[in-house]
């Protein structure tokens, strides 16, 4: 059964992994098909090519599309594309640098080509303009920039979609992997200390940091160190607590006492590795649980 349980959390992890990928993949060929469908209605004739000197379709828009990267404001549309085309390169830059950040660099894709379908907005906007302006905005050509616009939008939607799944999926597993790295039970630990004593190839001696003479020179004990307790196990801790000390964490514990049992617990995870062992070392300081 347990097999079972863990061949079906490795499917759902790798569904969830799936998401974002199939989205991705969505969002970059509805990108595409928003640019092709231009391509095609040109080829088509359903938009016009604009070629030669016509101050409309789509050459001529793509012209004053470009113009105004070589300085060539002579059309009102130019100040609006470098803005619309600035404000996306620093934003793109942005995003760049935090994903690079948070180990997320798969996800500067994401960026790049939500990116490239904003900074395609102003010119589905010119070519709209100049052929209505003109007075060549045909219902055939004006529906295949509304239908590349849609593409576009959608496109650049499930790419912010993709990301933000990506980066919570991320995290999910990250919390999911801390859960479990978090709280070790008494026979993990045996488990774990028996395998690496086992595995150990060339087995150091044992940290002698507790002796026997350390044992008898103990003081005499006048306090009860409570690992855990339920419900009842409270009561009766407040009934005999005017009778005895009773140690809830750690520190309350006697100082030699105390120091014995860190003793313990160090030889305990001498064989370990340091991560495992500084959490063992944690939990045994750490106060009662209540049950």
């Amino acid at each position: 059964m347990s097999k079972e349980k863990e061949s079906e959390k490795g499917i759902m992890k790798e569904k969830k992994k799936m998401g974002p990928v199939m989205t991705t993949v969505i969002a970059s060929v509805l990108l595409l098909l928003a640019c092709i469908i231009v391509g095609v209605g040109a080829l088509a004739n359903w938009i016009p090519s604009g070629g030669g000197k016509l101050p409309y379709g789509l050459l001529a828009s793509i012209a004053i599309y470009g113009n105004a990267f070589i300085g060539d404001f002579s059309s009102k549309w130019s100040f609006g594309v470098l803005l619309v085309d600035a404000v996306v390169l620093v934003l793109f830059i942005v995003c760049t640098v935090k994903l690079i950040r948070k180990k997320q660099p798969k996800l500067i894709y994401c960026a790049f080509a939500a990116s490239l379908g904003i900074a395609y907005l102003p010119f589905l906007g010119i070519l709209a303009y100049r052929l209505m302006a003109t007075g060549h905005a045909e219902v055939g050509a004006m529906w295949i920039i509304v239908i590349s616009f849609l593409l576009d939008l959608a496109g650049i939607l499930l790419m912010v979609i993709a990301s933000l799944a990506a980066i919570k999926a991320k995290k999910e597993a990250e919390a999911e992997l801390v859960v479990h790295e978090e709280a070790l039970s008494e026979d993990q630990i045996r488990v774990i200390v028996r395998e690496e004593i086992e595995n150990y190839e060339a087995a150091k001696p044992v940290v002698k940091t507790l002796t026997k003479e350390d044992v008898n020179n103990l003081p005499p004990l006048d306090t009860i160190k409570v690992l855990a307790f339920n419900d009842n196990g409270q009561k009766y801790l407040k009934q005999i607590k005017k009778d005895v000390k009773i140690a809830s964490n750690f520190s309350q514990y006697p100082k030699a006492y105390a120091q014995m049992e860190l003793k313990t617990t160090y030889t305990y995870v001498s064989y370990l590795p340091e991560n495992i062992a500084k959490k063992i070392i944690e939990q045994e300081t750490k106060g009662a649980i209540k049950i």
